[in-house]
């Protein structure tokens, strides 16, 4: 080859390699543009969201200044309490010293005005026996919706309750009783049988019920009271106090369902096969007072007794009187049940404005309160019975059934018409000597 011709191929070859790496080049500075923008576009994108982050946090502290400004002030709402505490005044009156009562503990209540009129250990806790059912009474009628429901009784339930000494209505094995009928079993004889079956029937079982009592007593803003029982019967974590045993009256009252069987002397029950003519069931306050004639001038429309060896005799009752309802409570009386009864009629006595001063003589001829002189004595007021007074009116009763409105039997004789009876004190001293240790 001439010496031209490979310098051509020369020249060629350097012209090719020369424009190779200018190809390259160029694509390597196109790269490096590329990198150099996504860079900058990476910071712009990194300062954009640090500057957009700092104004939110600039503006979420402005909104939470006036927000906390708002809201700082705002506090929760205060629960309503069901039943207001009664209250002692100036002239609540301690009955400590006072010789002429036996009972322990007592809690005279104007409902009306939310007063404490009167207490002796009223504050100190106590065991309430069958005053317990009252609770029990709220908590069924509070949760059944239909007083119709059923409940079988079994022997293994009601077993328990007999070797304990219960007081029962009678109830059987595998009778099948209404709600209703539970309730006032329940309440009349103060049936340990009636609490064990609705307790069943509402809850499931004794323990689950008894914790919806003592849910119950939280609402109602008691301090000194809790139940492990549906009955009363005694166990050293089961105690109320006088106060808080008229609070939970007063709750109960203001149910009309409630009130009616508070307030019911006597009742027979739905037929069963057990019982084809039905049990009848007498009140335990009802068969020892009349309730509209002992104390004149002051009705008691409603009540409650209880006894347990521990807790010795206890009552709490529901009156009215001119324009006023009042509730008492006598517990721990260890003279005997017709103790509890006749410090409740000189508390009445003592504290109603409508009681006349006639005095409150038994048909016995025995003097509980002395007549005061006749020019001290106040007009009897007009007669005005429960269910005007109470939230019995409008309550459906059931068929055979007797409220203390609709009492006609034959009035004790009070005040100067007292006369005594050998026949009926003699009836009278029997009583007092049945006296038994059941939670009644």
């Amino acid at each position: 080859m001439s010496r031209r011709n490979r310098r051509s191929n020369n020249y060629g070859t350097i012209y090719r390699g020369s424009r190779s790496r200018r190809r390259r080049q160029k694509r390597l500075e196109t790269i490096c543009d590329i990198i150099l923008v996504l860079i900058i576009m990476v910071l712009f994108a990194f300062v954009f969201k640090s500057c957009m982050s700092k104004d939110k946090q600039d503006t979420d502290g402005k909104k939470e200044e006036p927000t906390t400004v708002v809201t700082e002030p705002e506090t929760e709402p205060i629960p309503e309490v069901p039943v207001e505490r009664p209250i002692a005044q100036s002239d609540f009156q301690d009955l400590s010293a006072d010789a002429e009562l036996s009972s322990g503990n007592i809690a005279v209540v104007d409902v009306t005005d939310h007063k404490l009129l009167a207490g002796k250990n009223a504050d100190v806790r106590m065991y309430p026996a069958s005053m317990t059912k009252v609770m029990t009474l709220i908590v069924a009628v509070e949760n059944l919706d239909d007083l119709k429901k059923t409940h079988t009784y079994t022997t293994a339930e009601l077993d328990p309750l007999y070797r304990e000494g219960a007081s029962m209505a009678g109830f059987v094995g595998g009778e099948v009783v209404t709600a209703e009928d539970m309730l006032y079993a329940l309440v009349l004889p103060s049936g340990a049988d009636g609490a064990v079956g609705i307790a069943t029937l509402v809850a499931g079982s004794e323990q689950a019920f008894v914790d919806l009592m003592n849910k119950k007593v939280e609402e109602l803003g008691l301090k000194d009271t809790h139940f492990m029982n549906t009955s009363g019967l005694h166990d050293p974590n089961h105690y109320t106090t006088a106060v808080e045993q008229a609070m939970i009256m007063e709750y109960a009252m203001k149910n009309e369902i409630c009130a009616k069987y508070l307030s019911t002397q006597d009742i027979k029950l739905t037929p069963t096969p057990q019982h084809p003519e039905g049990i009848s069931l007498v009140g335990t306050l009802f068969k020892r007072i009349y309730g509209d004639t002992e104390i004149p001038g002051v009705t008691i429309n409603a009540g409650k007794t209880g006894f347990t060896n521990e807790a010795t005799h206890t009552l709490v009752t529901y009156a009215t009187s001119g324009n006023k309802n009042y509730i008492c409570v006598t517990a721990a009386c260890q003279a005997g049940y017709w103790y509890t009864i006749y410090d409740d009629f000189k508390l009445y006595a003592r504290y109603c404005e409508g009681y006349t001063g006639e005095g409150v003589i038994l048909r016995s001829g025995e003097v509980i309160v002395q007549p005061l002189p006749e020019d001290q004595r106040k007009k009897a007021p007009e007669t005005t019975t429960a269910a005007e007074t109470t939230t019995v009116a409008g309550a459906t009763t059931a068929a055979g059934q007797t409220t203390k409105s609709e009492e006609t039997t034959a009035p004790a004789t009070t005040g100067a018409q007292a006369t005594t009876s050998a026949t009926t004190s003699a009836q009278t001293q029997t009583t007092k000597q049945q006296e038994t240790t059941k939670a009644n």
